[in-house]
């Protein structure tokens, strides 16, 4: 198995961050999601307001973080960053699979709220059911 500098998506994280701090990386880039995170504008990374020394994140930092995520999910395939996160984090990630049904759902407002607003879907993109694959560490 390749060292994690040695894999496309290391060499990125190496380079732009701090292999230190790339589990807090990745949780941002599962929180928002990749394509979100494609679509970030150059005003959009830098608009982090600056706390100080108040801060626990300092506003360099969370700009770094936000231009290295941007930078890999533009640059590498979900496969190279499930890879990485799959062989290089300090996590045992575990997959698993969620169906949501639309008669769940208390109305079709509330399915609608959560497919477009949560997820970020077209409701005539979802039938009556959605299949999620989440990730989750293993405890």
């Amino acid at each position: 198995m390749k060292k994690y500098y040695d894999t496309k998506v290391g060499k990125i994280v190496a380079k732009d961050f701090d292999s230190r701090m790339d589990m807090a990386l990745f949780l941002y880039i599962m929180s928002n999601g990749v394509e979100t995170i494609k679509k970030l504008s150059e005003e959009e990374i830098n608009n982090v307001p600056d706390n100080g020394n108040n801060a626990i994140v300092k506003k360099n930092f969370e700009v770094a973080l936000k231009k290295t995520a941007v930078k890999i999910c533009n640059e590498c395939s979900i496969n190279e960053i499930m890879e990485y996160i799959r062989c290089h984090l300090n996590i045992k990630p575990q997959t698993h699979k969620i169906t949501f049904y639309r008669d769940q759902f208390a109305d079709t407002d509330s399915w609608k709220e959560f497919v477009v607003d949560s997820l970020r879907l077209e409701p005539e993109d979802v039938g009556d059911s959605l299949e999620v694959l989440v990730i989750t560490s293993e405890d």
